[in-house]
């Protein structure tokens, strides 16, 4: 293996904020292949059940059938699900697995086209002999479809909500607090990286240039509005910046401190904490 392949896929943004993803090892990532070509088989298996019933009326129509199936199945499948579930697929989901563009920009379904069209080159001559080399050749272990496609496969944790301070989440009073039921559909849908990257800006913000600062919290509370619509009234006259406090403090604060507040403190769950002061990078 060369020495100059990583384990891990740094990102550095422009505003300062800077990350890391851990990238998937051959041997999962080989594993989360093979469960869903089990499951892609198992669902060939049942549409061919279904489709015996045409042999009744014509056997070559009834194998045309299955072909075509077969064909929408295995190709359909990594597509499908992967576009549908953010780089996941079954087998992906139950390793750990995701895949996510390169540079950590939003990943775009014609990337998932392309590096599922270049899988058969990848299985070249057999047993992915060619993928594999090109996986272990590659700095962040990309397959000759992933480079083509401008994606990598990283390990998703579940890490910590981190702990977070008072002096963190300061301000206005948290509006948010009056509707219960849109902070718990928040808790549902924020994801545990989203959730440390907002903390880490948070606790660097005095550290950002102004224009730095206003992009950086300008992003943070565009990804967090699309999360739940709070009313109009609970978001008047917010800053980004105070936007972004308003969420981690519904996201983290006890639920035993109901809604006027009280002390911050990890999201139940069993995450363990980050200590204040510098939270550990987001990994997906």
């Amino acid at each position: 293996m060369p020495s100059y392949r990583l384990d891990r896929l740094e990102i550095h943004t422009g505003e300062g904020v800077s990350f890391s993803l851990p990238l998937a090892s051959p041997v999962r990532r080989m594993m989360a292949y093979l469960l869903d070509v089990l499951i892609a088989s198992g669902t060939v298996g049942v549409v061919t059940t279904v489709l015996s019933a045409f042999g009744l009326i014509s056997t070559d129509l009834m194998l045309s059938l299955f072909v075509l199936a077969s064909f929408i199945v295995f190709w359909g499948y990594w597509i499908v699900l992967e576009t549908l579930w953010g780089g996941r697929t079954l087998g992906k989901l139950l390793l750990g697995l995701r895949v996510v563009d390169e540079r950590a920009l939003p990943l775009r379904p014609v990337q998932l086209v392309i590096r599922n069209l270049l899988r058969p080159i990848d299985q070249l001559p057999l047993l992915y002999l060619v993928g594999g080399v090109s996986l272990l050749a590659s700095r962040w272990g990309q397959r000759l479809g992933d480079l083509a496609a401008g994606t990598v496969v990283v390990t998703v944790r579940k890490p910590a909500l981190p702990t977070v301070g008072e002096e963190v989440l300061q301000g206005r009073r948290n509006e948010f607090a009056r509707w219960p039921h849109l902070e718990a559909r928040l808790r549902q849908r924020a994801m545990p990286q989203q959730v440390q990257l907002a903390v880490e800006a948070l606790w660097r913000r005095e550290r950002l240039e102004p224009r730095a600062r206003l992009a950086v919290f300008a992003e943070l509370a565009g990804s967090m509005r699309q999360l739940v619509e709070f009313p109009a009234s609970a978001c008047e006259g917010l800053s980004d910046e105070q936007y972004v406090r308003n969420v981690l403090h519904s996201l983290l604060r006890p639920r035993a401190a109901g809604a006027g507040g009280g002390s911050m403190g990890a999201h139940k769950g069993g995450l363990a904490s980050s200590a204040p002061g510098g939270p550990s990078p987001a990994k997906s």
